[in-house]
């Protein structure tokens, strides 16, 4: 394969994620399902390893039409819950309360998303259905036959130099890019509106009206294991947003994480599970249009006004037309 390609393998079965029986409650398949295809624990076990056969011919059918089922289901937005997350809550709370006043009071606030609450939604959302390929200015996909191909077009192997960490909370390490906040909050408003072609859901694109969406998911990767007779096991949580076109992206990162199902069901809220939820929240949006933002436009000083860091991390400008990420 390509060097910069990334190769997924097929759905591990049998090991349930956190919430599939939660979630049975509300998504009913066409067929009876034990756990969905893709189905993996947070341990991130995968059928070699655990010994757990492939499933064939009718029963894959089956599972397969249960999963497209639950895709078709997230698509039309048939969903029992009303209201942001409790994760989501708190991500929106944290940078409404940090950005106060680069916003002026103005509240963060997510648009609405497809809730990806079961393993392997993502990866068959990511090809259009019935057909082997999909192709955009940011990816290429293919269906094989020992799983998914996804090859993108930028694959940056390396974090040296890349981090940009907005100023107003602990000081900024020497080797990490401050970023003003009134920058950060644009920056922040131009990733959740992104342009309607980075919108549109590979799983329709072979239809006469493609959808388009944003994407979600939830995981809770473990920090700390579990020590007998001293502490229990901790896991943080992280919230993962995308654009559509983005769904293998998605797929890579909740393969390697795994998912922790309906982030609204109470049984999957980690501030309700004080004993193993490590107090920490990340979120995750990918926004590659942010890559033809102009400094000048983000509000970056001319260079000729830039402090010493400032210039040294190369947040200002000499010529108007600057790229921010360049």
């Amino acid at each position: 394969k390509p060097p910069s390609a990334f190769l997924l393998k097929p759905f591990p079965t049998g090991l349930a994620p956190c919430g599939v029986r939660a979630l049975a409650r509300f998504a009913a398949p066409p067929t009876p399902l034990a756990s969905p295809p893709g189905a993996m624990s947070l341990s991130g076990a995968w059928p070699a390893s655990a010994g757990l056969p492939e499933p064939r011919g009718q029963e894959r059918k089956a599972q397969e039409d249960a999963l497209v089922a639950l895709v078709r289901e997230a698509l039309a937005g048939k969903s029992p819950f009303s209201g942001p997350a409790p994760i989501d809550r708190r991500i929106e709370d944290f940078l409404t309360e940090h950005l106060a006043e680069a916003r002026h009071g103005k509240p963060v606030k997510f648009p609405d998303m497809v809730s990806l609450h079961s393993y392997g939604m993502a990866r068959t959302m990511s090809l259009p259905e019935g057909q082997k390929s999909y192709s955009n200015p940011l990816i290429q996909s293919y269906r094989c036959q020992n799983g998914v191909l996804h090859n993108p077009v930028n694959d940056k192997r390396t974090t040296v130099g890349v981090f940009h960490i907005a100023e107003g909370g602990l000081p900024i390490a020497d080797d990490k890019k401050a970023v003003p906040l009134a920058v950060f909050d644009k920056l922040l408003d131009a990733a959740l509106s992104p342009p309607e072609a980075n919108m549109e859901v590979p799983f329709t694109a072979g239809s006469a009206s493609p959808a388009h969406a944003w994407v979600k998911f939830m995981a809770r990767p473990l920090v700390c294991p579990e020590v007998p007779g001293f502490t229990a096991e901790k896991r943080m949580e992280f919230r993962m947003m995308a654009p559509s076109t983005m769904l293998a992206n998605v797929d890579f990162v909740e393969s390697v994480f795994g998912n922790a199902g309906e982030a609204c069901l109470p049984e999957n809220d980690a501030a309700l599970d004080v004993e193993h939820w490590s107090g920490h929240t990340g979120c995750l949006i990918m926004a590659p249009h942010l890559l033809r933002l102009k400094k000048k436009d983000l509000g970056l000083p001319h260079w000729d006004e830039a402090t010493d860091r400032q210039r040294r991390d190369i947040m200002a400008w000499k010529d108007p037309d600057e790229l921010y990420n360049n």
